[in-house]
Order: C-alpha cells, then structure tokens, then sequence
C-alpha cells in the first residue's frame, strides 16, 4: 500500500507500509495474503476454494494454515474431510479474533498515515 504524503514542483514522497505479525521470537505469523486466505476459508467454507480464490495451490494454503497453527500453538481451523455428507473448513474463533485484531491494526496504521496526506 502506498499513500502520497507531500507534493511540490521537484518532489513526490511516498510512505509505504505493510502490516504482519510476527511472534516476540521473530517467526512470521500472519500477513496480508493470509488473511485474505482465513476469510475466503471463513466465507466459502473450503480450503480448496478458498485457495482457488487466492491464487495459491491447494498445497500452499494447507502449508501455510498448518503452520500458521503450529506457530499460533492453537487452531485456526476446524476441518471435516470430504466424503458422503462432504467436507468443510471453519474458522475457529481465535482465528476469527485474530483476523479481526490484524484489521483494526491495519485500519488505524492506514488512517494514521491518510491523515498526513499532503
């Protein structure tokens, strides 16, 4: 995301920022895109579709929930295989919560910055 913050005749300065959350250790926990994958799991109910959606291989989006969830230390999904009845994908509320943290996060960062627009 870029925001334009000053103009005049020689000049054009541009803040750019992006949001992610990493664990006190360093360890990469949740960026942009993975969010963008925990809703489309949240709203299709699939993480195949969901993957679809995002451009990323099934492969991928299971990859990255699982170790979204191993550096989490708890679930971010709740998954029921395939078969008679078929399967689903379901946020779990931790992962609701967190999702909704790392927007109003993003939000406020992005207002801040607006408000400085030029």
């Amino acid at each position: 995301m870029e925001i334009t913050v000053l103009h005049n005749y020689f000049v054009e300065l541009v803040v750019k920022y992006k949001v992610w959350f990493e664990s006190r250790k360093g360890d990469f926990i949740l960026g942009p895109g993975g969010v963008r994958l925990l809703e489309a799991v949240d709203r299709l109910g699939s993480v195949r579709k969901a993957s679809i959606e995002c451009g990323w291989s099934y492969k991928k989006a299971l990859d990255y929930i699982n170790s979204l969830e191993e550096n989490l230390g708890f679930k971010a999904t709740i998954r029921k295989r395939g078969g008679k009845g078929g399967g689903g994908t379901i946020l779990t509320e931790e992962a609701k919560k967190l999702v909704l943290k790392y927007k109003t996060i993003y939000t406020k960062i992005k207002e801040i910055i607006e408000e400085y627009d030029c």
